[in-house]
């Protein structure tokens, strides 16, 4: 049997970050001068690269403008106002001791790095691996294939899955041809972890340590 690797989203995967990630967004619209979308439309940017949401409405270099103002309010509040899910750090610890364990996400470096360090986490995995400031490395499969080619050797030794919340986190396990878990606890729901493809979909995090 092959030696397991979970690459793991952090929003929606192992915290609760509405909160924080809610109040950046309705910062950067009103710095912006926007009227502010519903908190419905607010809560589906949640996952996705922030310079995707922002791109729906603003152009040009007002994007990177509405990145950077929300990048404000998150720095110095946002990043704090989160919660670790039920569970989440048990499970983690577990997998750790059997496991090779990376955090992939859409969320900037800088602050994915502050947040699993800061939750007490750093310990368990890896590396954490994040976008890029400017939103040029942002995509889920491009995050998972960097960790694929720069930090995992001989791939075809191990049985990788990608776990997180929204169907980007499974269309990324697709394009890098591993596996994937859904949870269904974040900030996706049932039917597009479905429609994406996941290999396996599951209520709590814990319920992946009996994957076989």
């Amino acid at each position: 049997m092959k030696e397991k690797i979970f690459l793991i989203d952090l929003d929606g995967t192992i915290i609760n970050s509405s909160r924080g990630i809610l109040n950046s967004f309705d910062y950067a619209f009103e710095k912006m001068g926007v009227l502010m979308p519903s908190k419905e439309i607010l809560k589906s940017f949640i996952g996705p690269p922030l310079h995707d949401s922002f791109g729906l409405y603003f152009k040009g270099k007002d994007i990177q403008k509405a990145v950077e103002v929300f990048r404000e309010y998150y720095s110095e509040k946002g990043m704090f106002e989160i919660e670790v899910y039920e569970g989440v750090e048990e499970t983690i610890k577990t997998l750790s001791e059997s496991c090779k364990l990376f955090v992939a996400t859409s969320k900037d470096d800088k602050h994915a790095k502050e947040i699993i360090k800061n939750i007490g986490l750093d310990k368990y995995f890896e590396k954490v691996v994040g976008s890029s400031a400017d939103g040029s490395f942002s995509e889920k499969a491009d995050i998972i294939r960097y960790i694929l080619d720069n930090e995992i050797e001989n791939t075809d030794e191990y049985e990788i899955f990608m776990v997180g919340d929204t169907k980007f986190d499974i269309i990324g396990a697709n394009k890098n041809r591993i596996n994937s878990i859904g949870v269904l606890y974040g900030f996706g729901s049932e039917d597009d972890l479905r429609e994406a493809g996941a290999t396996y979909i599951v209520e709590k995090l814990t319920d992946i340590l009996e994957i076989k």
